[in-house]
């Protein structure tokens, strides 16, 4: 593995963690002491530049925009770091699912992937795919939800995709995929 990619993968989990922290203070999941406290930590771990920041700050604008289109049709439980397990090609994986929506209609996944330099659709991107069939497992049997939307956050591109259909829909298309593995 050559440093670049090593660096870049480094970052990219910093500004994860970064965007994170900055949304769980803004909707008071933590105090602000909290907030300080590991915000030092994350800084004094992995240093601090301008770069970082900025893409922090883009990632955590996209996904406040993406909460607060939710909130205005329907209430929203916002979950992060979730933890989810998924069956891909006969096995188990564990996954983690950056920001969950749960509303009483959709429950939306975003995964915030902050160096990817290639425009990524939701709607075919493996990733997102296996974190929607993570989430569903873990969450339909308690709530409602009819709809699911995978977003995906590109900080550093400035854009976001996303995709929506029913719930019904992506296990039929997820279940027919995994016949072309």
């Amino acid at each position: 593995m050559n440093n670049n990619f090593l660096a870049s993968k480094l970052d990219s989990e910093y500004i994860k963690d970064l965007t994170i922290l900055k949304l769980k203070k803004n909707y008071k999941v933590i105090e602000d002491e909290e907030y300080k406290n590991m915000l030092l930590d994350l800084t004094m771990l992995n240093g601090y530049s301008d770069f970082t920041e900025m893409l922090s700050m883009t990632a955590f604008e996209m996904i406040i925009d993406r909460i607060e289109n939710m909130e205005s049709n329907e209430e929203v439980k916002i979950i992060f770091n979730e933890k989810v397990e998924v069956l891909y090609k006969n096995k188990f994986i564990d996954k983690s699912c950056d920001v969950v929506l749960i509303g009483k209609q959709t429950i939306e996944v975003i995964s915030i992937l902050p160096f990817e330099f290639h425009h990524i659709f939701a709607f075919d991107h493996e990733e997102s795919q296996l974190l929607g069939m993570g989430i569903i497992n873990k969450y339909l049997s308690s709530f409602e939800c009819k709809c699911l939307t995978l977003t995906v956050v590109q900080p550093n591109l400035m854009e976001s995709s996303i995709y929506g259909t029913t719930v019904n829909k992506f296990l039929h298309q997820y279940d027919f995929s995994l016949l072309w593995e």
